[in-house]
């Protein structure tokens, strides 16, 4: 189940907008991981694995770095 997650969040960038992004979180939602939105990340940064080996198993999706008006920019 990890890797599953693992390959999910190393797609390209421009893979996790709009709707494919929104079918990326339920997938890891589906198989267990918590997942967080962010309002303070670095410039550029788009999310980020929180796992914790034995403890929790999570990702961190920068909604600061996202454009609004322009999702697919990225």
């Amino acid at each position: 189940m990890l890797l599953v997650a693992m390959n999910l969040v190393s797609l390209p960038a421009s893979a996790a907008t709009g709707a494919d992004g929104n079918a990326m979180q339920a997938a890891l939602k589906e198989i267990g991981t918590d997942l967080k939105e962010a309002t303070d990340c670095e410039k550029d940064l788009l999310g980020y694995d929180n796992f914790k080996k034995d403890k929790s198993d999570g990702v961190t999706i920068c909604l600061n770095n996202i454009p609004k008006d322009e999702p697919d920019a990225y």
